[in-house]
């Protein structure tokens, strides 16, 4: 297996013992970290154990993931339009494929909250069964828009350094 599973493997338990947090807890850590805040989603939506880990890796080479940051700006809407597309033609196996993508990929950069959804997704792919696939997919979408407002968050923190 790649090393990255490891990795995306803990993670991923982590947003499960997160998850087990009673939703007034997990309501109250939210209001009062600051993570959405009066104008919408601010830099702490994402992992900041995953933007530490990518300073330390990247030597805080702030051009270097800026790159990254753009690159997967880049690439997850024409992921979210092969999944729309695969779920529009019950494709599944485009459904599970860009899902996966989309979740590995975002997961790297500590959207971990948009990733648990594409994990979501991917097993719908993966089961075959699109049924369930619709409100999922919707809440993709929403989630993204967090994403993207995150990750320029941390682009213009990068820029200004």
């Amino acid at each position: 297996m790649p090393a990255c599973y490891d990795r995306i493997k803990l993670i991923f338990d982590l947003k499960r013992r997160i998850y087990s947090l009673t939703l007034k807890s997990y309501l109250f850590e939210i209001f009062n970290s600051g993570i959405i805040g009066m104008t919408g989603i601010t830099l702490e939506y994402l992992d900041s154990t995953t933007r530490e880990d990518i300073l330390d890796l990247m030597e805080g080479d702030a051009e270097m993931i800026i790159d990254l940051i753009e690159s997967l700006m880049e690439s997850s809407p024409e992921l979210l339009s092969d999944l729309r597309e695969g779920l529009e033609k019950g494709d599944s196996s485009m459904v599970k494929n860009a899902a996966h993508t989309l979740k590995s990929s975002n997961a790297q950069l500590g959207a971990l909250d948009f990733a648990d959804l594409c994990l979501e997704m991917e097993s719908i792919g993966k089961s075959q069964d699109l049924t369930k696939a619709a409100p999922i997919y919707e809440s993709l979408q929403k989630e993204y828009e967090k994403v993207e407002q995150a990750l320029n968050s941390w682009k213009t923190e990068l820029e200004i350094k």
